[in-house]
C-alpha cells in the first residue's frame, strides 16, 4: 500500500521538476540584423587642354614683329629690329626674356616686356611651354 501512494507522488515530484526545469530554460535568443554600409572611393582627373597658339612653334612668324607661339626653354625668337634674338626660358610657371644682356621674367596676366619697340605678353604658362604673344608698339 505505501507503493501505491509513494508512486503517485513520485510522478507528480517529477512532473514538478520537470515543469520547473523546462520554465527555467533560457529564453531562446532575440534574432539581430546586422546593416554593413560601404563607400566607394570616386577620383575625379581634371585634364587641362593644350596650349594651342595661331602660328604654333613656327617661331620665324614673329620676325615682323607680331605672332602668337608657343615657347620653351632655349627657343631664340627674332627681334623685329633685327638686332639679335629674344632668349626664352620657361620655368615655374613664368617666363624669362633675355635681350642683350637683360632678362626679365613674366606670368600670365602680367604687363608685357617691350624689347625695342615689340611688345612681348605670357598670355599662359603649362609645364615646360609657354604661349606668348608679340606686337609692335
Amino acid at each position: 500500500m505505501m507503493l501505491r501512494f509513494i508512486c503517485p507522488v513520485l510522478i507528480a515530484v517529477t512532473l514538478a521538476v520537470a515543469g520547473c526545469s523546462a520554465e527555467a530554460a533560457p529564453p531562446a535568443a532575440k534574432s539581430t540584423v546586422s546593416t554593413t554600409t560601404s563607400r566607394t572611393a570616386t577620383t575625379t582627373t581634371t585634364t587641362t587642354a593644350p596650349l594651342v597658339a595661331a602660328d604654333g612653334r613656327n617661331l620665324e612668324a614673329c620676325a615682323d614683329g607680331t605672332c602668337e607661339v608657343l615657347v620653351q626653354t632655349g627657343d631664340q625668337l627674332p627681334n623685329a629690329s633685327g638686332e639679335g634674338s629674344i632668349g626664352i626660358a620657361v620655368a615655374d610657371g613664368e617666363v624669362t626674356i633675355t635681350f642683350g644682356g637683360l632678362s626679365a621674367v613674366a606670368g600670365p596676366g602680367a604687363t608685357p616686356n617691350v624689347i625695342q619697340g615689340q611688345a612681348i605678353l605670357t598670355v599662359a604658362v603649362q609645364g615646360d611651354q609657354a604661349l606668348l604673344r608679340l606686337s609692335m608698339q
